[in-house]
């Protein structure tokens, strides 16, 4: 039996797409095991809390875990100036327990994405 040089280059091309999609599959992220994603919160300090007080309040008073993510908070006297990058980890329920307490004393506060 004699191949011509496209029959070659058409089975070729075959198992070039095929290998191609199994990579992608295999590449992809799989979503549907992520069941929640979390907030990253971009916290103002201006001076009417200070960074102890806000992170003990989170932590203690509502139980919400969190990561701190980034700090950048000058100390002036008793009080505190800066920006505070947290991720917090807690079911919607429980950060929206920190999103309140945010409103009620007026901290101003960002959600920079989901993680």
């Amino acid at each position: 039996m004699i191949y011509s040089s496209d029959y070659f280059g058409r089975v070729f091309l075959y198992y070039k797409i095929t290998s191609q999609k199994n990579i992608m599959k295999s590449t992809l992220p799989n979503l549907e095991h992520a069941k929640e994603t979390f907030p990253l919160v971009e916290i103002v300090l201006e001076g009417n809390i200070t960074f102890k007080d806000l992170i003990d309040t989170i932590d203690y008073q509502y139980n919400v875990p969190y990561t701190l993510v980034k700090a950048d908070v000058e100390y002036f006297g008793k009080n505190n100036y800066g920006n505070i990058l947290l991720q917090l980890n807690g079911a919607k329920e429980i950060n929206e327990t920190a999103f309140q307490f945010f409103r009620k004393n007026k901290i101003k506060n960002v959600i920079k994405g989901y993680v």
